[in-house]
């Protein structure tokens, strides 16, 4: 596209976003070290240039389709709210754990417009162009859940296990999506991790000459849900559901051992066995979107697996 056409299809005008990202914070002490607290804060992400202005097209002159952005786009943004703990209750005792809740909306998306349903945004586009997909804001979401974290110094009440100690994390949330298209119902959103469990136990020798530590990831299965709305035609007719089904990525528990050796002061030396009972598992994040019913997508399932039992050993030097 010339230049003039460009100014035509987007306009003169410069866009610009202001941003603002207050936040309101609570607390109270329950005990000296161990707080109480309430949060809100708001955030946001502003339109990327291409988002705004960029132009693309499969061909210079043979493409009937062009996708453009939109110069009016408003920013991303999100309310999140949490209610939480914080700090030692007692000696020998690390407690932190709060239950969240976020609200997002205008999640940026690209729409498909045919010119037969809208001459009017073709009003600017070269004539032999019969497709527009235009960035827009098209969706909200929102995501809940909880996370809890702890670590017990177990030398404090028994003075022989000094140096001893036992720490554990759990996460759990839910997030679903919906767009502005007709018909669209809020679906699970794919990229919410399942709920995941971390247990650790370690010792750490006086003066943190050396140490070792056991930790076991355990990880629910959780299969992701398709949408249309990539693929929406936007001829009339409502979204449809998807018939598309992903395959469950099966939860996992998996255990690693670490150690350390603090040669001297500025040499450490560290050493670990990942994966110790060599079991095979995947993270739902790299495996979460193949199909079903495709045998290619069932192989590239089976070498998304992650790695065996695998060892490694590292030595840092400070100066």
């Amino acid at each position: 596209m010339t230049l003039a056409q460009l100014q035509r299809l987007y306009g003169a005008s410069t866009a610009s976003t202001t941003l603002i990202s207050p936040s309101l914070s609570l607390s109270w002490y329950l005990q000296p070290q161990f707080a109480a607290y309430v949060q809100w804060r708001r955030s946001g992400r502003a339109p990327t240039s291409s988002e705004r202005y960029g132009l693309w097209r499969s061909g210079i002159y043979r493409c009937n389709c062009i996708v453009v952005g939109d110069a009016g786009l408003k920013a991303e943004t999100s309310n999140t709210f949490d209610i939480g703990v914080k700090g030692s209750p007692a000696p020998g005792v690390r407690l932190n754990g709060s239950v969240f809740y976020t609200q997002y909306k205008n999640f940026i998306g690209v729409t498909r417009y045919p010119r037969d349903r809208y001459p009017g945004m073709f009003a600017n586009a070269p004539a032999h162009l019969v497709t527009i997909f235009k960035a827009g804001n098209r969706d909200k979401a929102r995501i809940y859940g909880l996370e809890l974290g702890t670590r017990l110094e177990h030398g404090t009440w028994t003075p022989a296990l000094k140096g001893l100690y036992s720490s554990l994390a759990f996460g759990y949330s839910k997030g679903e999506s919906r767009s502005s298209y007709e018909g669209d119902k809020y679906v699970p959103l794919d990229t919410v991790q399942p709920a995941k469990l971390i247990a650790g136990i370690g010792y750490d020798a006086p003066g943190k000459t050396w140490g070792v530590n056991l930790l076991g990831t355990f990880a629910r299965g959780k299969q992701a849900q398709s949408t249309n709305r990539d693929s929406y035609r936007n001829t009339g007719s409502g979204l449809t559901e998807s018939t598309v089904e992903f395959i469950r990525v099966p939860g996992f528990g998996r255990l690693d051992l670490w150690a350390y050796w603090q040669i001297t002061p500025a040499l450490r030396l560290d050493a670990g066995v990942q994966n110790l009972a060599n079991k095979s598992h995947w993270l739902y994040s790299n495996a979460r979107s193949y199909d079903a019913s495709s045998a290619a997508d069932w192989r590239r399932f089976q070498l998304a697996a992650q790695p065996g039992r695998s060892f490694n050993i590292s030595l840092t030097a400070t100066f």
